[in-house]
């Protein structure tokens, strides 16, 4: 699940134009996460602010948070291999939301998602820049 919960940061990098090298972590993973996942995403023109997706900020604490500072996942979060199912769900049955999460299909998603955005940072100028940018600036490599 690190591994899966990086790609979404690491191109929200480029996505977002407001991105540095610190301070941008939470953003920078709700624009990767929503370009992955546009169903996610919140209407058109809106910021990508975590009231803005409280279902992406939920998933991006509960495992990409859980992970980085506690070692673990943080609670009701299930890690599922439900084919017939999205690769991330919300059960709102219950008073406390559940979060399920098919790294199966997520990684299967990200894989099929790369080529197009790549293809999208050699076409567009700005999305180059930026890749650019991220590649160099935030490693090091001036």
């Amino acid at each position: 699940m690190g591994l899966v919960f990086t790609y979404y940061e690491m191109i929200g990098k480029t996505l977002n134009p407001n991105s540095r090298v610190s301070g941008t972590a939470g953003i920078d993973f709700n624009y990767g996460f929503c370009d992955v996942y546009p169903s996610f995403a919140p209407p058109s023109g809106a910021d990508l602010k975590d009231s803005s997706i409280p279902d992406v900020a939920a998933f991006r604490d509960r495992v990409r948070n859980g992970i980085y500072h506690l070692g673990y996942t943080k609670g009701n979060l299930f890690l599922w291999n439900e084919p017939s199912q999205a690769d991330f769900v919300v059960d709102r049955s219950s008073p406390d939301p559940r979060y399920f999460v098919n790294p199966h299909g997520a990684t299967r998603t990200i894989v099929d998602h790369f080529p197009g955005f790549m293809a999208r940072v050699r076409s567009s100028a700005p999305l180059r820049e930026r890749f650019e940018r991220f590649f160099k600036e935030f490693h090091g490599l001036h």
